[in-house]
């Protein structure tokens, strides 16, 4: 599924982002991987399909399964823009870091 990621909504997704980005700032990745992987988590627990005035739980899972598959399509989809910001930041070595290992 594509998203339109240059419209209104994705120019307000972009404030609210700019916003939180000074929040993550300064945490070590497993730090940022946590508080994200929660944000998410607690966002998809609030979709849920009701049926006969009950939560539907076999509904609900499906529901919540689309959501993250549709989620991970936009992450996927976002992934290049942002790694070629890096880059054009990187030109300058800014980013380089030592391999790992």
């Amino acid at each position: 599924m594509k998203f339109d990621i240059a419209g209104e909504t994705s120019k307000e997704a972009d404030a609210v982002t700019e916003q939180i980005r000074p929040l993550l700032a300064g945490h070590g990745p497993i730090v940022q991987s946590l508080v994200l992987a929660d944000l998410t988590a607690a966002w998809i627990a609030g979709h849920l399909l009701h049926h006969g005035g009950a939560v539907d739980g076999r509904e609900t899972a499906r529901l919540r399964d689309d959501i993250l598959a549709h989620f991970l399509d936009l992450i996927r989809q976002l992934t290049p823009i942002h790694h070629a910001r890096i880059m054009e930041a990187n030109k300058d070595g800014l980013h380089d870091r030592p391999p790992a290992g």
